[in-house]
């Protein structure tokens, strides 16, 4: 009888767990563009990206190189989408991005905590000349 009451309780959010939409007001989009437009005008750029993991220790780098190729993998359906891994000492962070918006960064998201449960969006910012090198 337990069971059969926690089937019937857990198949609705099942159904409704299965899609995600986003529904953006024009004047977010609008405040996001202005802020990014300041943010050039110093110089740097402020990206959106998806943090999945963090590294340290023995082995570090090649376990986050691995994860970095599984992900891109993963994320073949989705091209703006890029994983990669970055260095900051003692950690190799594992992150997807460098999203303009986070609707579109919640995008990407979607596709990947199902696999990797804890992944989060977080900001970085860059100089552009940075950027213009990638």
């Amino acid at each position: 009888m337990k069971r059969l009451l926690f089937l019937v309780l857990l198949l609705p959010c099942t159904i409704l767990a299965q899609s995600v939409v986003y529904d953006v007001e024009p004047q977010i989009v609008q405040t996001q563009s202005k802020y990014s437009e300041a943010w050039r005008k110093m110089g740097k750029l402020k990206f959106y990206v998806i943090q999945v993991s963090s590294f340290t220790g023995d082995h570090a780098a090649e376990r986050a190189q691995e994860m970095v190729t599984s992900l891109n993998v993963l994320l073949e359906s989705m091209p703006s989408a890029k994983a990669y891994s970055t260095f900051e000492e003692p950690n190799f962070r594992v992150r997807i991005g460098s999203f303009l918006s986070r609707t579109e960064a919640n995008r990407a998201l979607v596709l990947v905590e199902e696999q990797y449960p804890g992944v989060f969006v977080t900001t970085e910012v860059r100089n552009i000349s940075n950027v213009v090198e990638e």
